[in-house]
């Protein structure tokens, strides 16, 4: 026999799916015909067990029995509900996924130590982003289709790429301000060319500030963030 049944792919790859087989005579009602499994749940589990196969990707967890009653008008029928309990092993996704994608943010989080001269920086940015979207082709061919709700996975990329993205454009406005500051060092600037600024600060002193306000932000968020996905996967 074979059958198939709808997965919940919200936490996957740490996704736990249950799927249910029922057996049901129509011919014979409740009357005539009881329906019950000769052996105990446990006695199920351990010798479906080993006879499990799912090229190594699932684990069977246990095979629960119960007995429920269809009733429809004045007929009831006997029901024998078996529920498949299988869990995913998620050691090759995180290794060849979630691990990389969180190795691009912390590279980007330490990118923030990079000169802003020379353009190193911004072009290093650049360079994290195209790898986090690369990734991202490759979670297209890795998740099962799904017409559910997005997966955690999916807003976990999603949230790691907006971070590396706005600090992307974080790094192109600091790198204006300094080109501002050595152009305005070097020459006379116009008034009407000149940034608005307060007395005495410099496009130099502004771009260090907002990196380093920009930063601290970007730690915090970044943290909150993974804090809250990893609740939501394992709780």
């Amino acid at each position: 026999m074979t059958t198939s049944c709808r997965m919940d792919l919200y936490k996957f790859p740490f996704d736990t799916q249950r799927c249910t087989i029922t057996l049901i005579s129509f011919i014979y009602p409740i009357e005539e015909l009881r329906l019950m499994s000769a052996y105990n749940a446990s006695t199920v589990t351990e010798n479906s067990r080993k006879m499990f196969q799912s090229m190594g990707e699932w684990e069977l967890i246990n095979v629960d029995i119960s007995r429920v009653n269809l009733t429809i008008g004045v007929f009831v029928w006997d029901q024998l509900v078996y529920t498949v309990s299988m869990g995913r092993r998620p050691l090759l996704y995180v290794v060849n996924f979630l691990l990389p994608v969180l190795y691009f943010l912390l590279l980007d989080l330490a990118s923030f130590f990079i000169s802003e001269r020379g353009g190193e920086k911004l072009s290093f940015k650049v360079t994290v982003l195209l790898a986090i979207s690369v990734l991202l082709l490759i979670l297209h061919d890795m998740l099962p289709s799904t017409d559910q709700h997005i997966p955690l996975i999916g807003i976990y990329c999603l949230g790691i790429f907006s971070f590396v993205a706005l600090s992307l454009l974080e790094t192109i406005f600091v790198s204006f301000l300094l080109r501002t500051g050595s152009r305005r060092a070097r020459t006379a600037t116009s008034p009407a060319v000149t940034p608005a600024l307060t007395p005495g600060v410099t496009p130099e002193g502004l771009a260090r500030v907002i990196d380093v306000i920009y930063f601290l932000s970007y730690l915090a968020s970044v943290t909150i963030f993974l804090l809250l996905t990893t609740l939501n996967w394992f709780y």
